[in-house]
């Protein structure tokens, strides 16, 4: 019994060191949004902050921002989906993120009723 544990242990140790740091990234980021395309939105949150926490070059920072607040915005928080959709706005690399996440935040300014900003 211990020698099949060991067995386990050792193969799955082996097939998790052989992947290299961006294909786990890439890795988390599918399964974020696998949880996010299935409607688990507060799932799909945690697992966006933990992509944002292990991606040292930032290379999905303005991805996760953005899906962390339309998940919080379907989930009612709007406040704090304002405050990830300016952190998409602020961290986005090209026009059309910066469009996306501008469009989001008029969105959600629309649903908090608060179209005086």
């Amino acid at each position: 019994m211990i020698k099949k544990l060991l067995t386990i242990l050792f193969f799955i140790s082996g097939s998790a060191m052989s992947q290299t740091p961006d294909s786990l990234l890439v890795e988390q980021k599918n399964y974020a949004d696998s949880l996010f395309e299935a409607g688990n939105f507060y799932q799909s949150i945690t697992e966006y902050k933990r992509l944002k926490f292990f991606d040292s070059d930032k290379t999905y920072e303005n991805y996760a921002d953005y899906k962390i607040g339309i998940a919080y915005k379907h989930g009612g928080f709007f406040n704090l989906s304002l405050k990830f959709l300016n952190d998409a706005l602020y961290s986005a690399r090209s026009e059309d993120e910066k469009l996306s996440a501008q469009i989001e935040i008029t969105k959600t300014l629309i649903l908090n009723r608060e179209t005086d900003k």
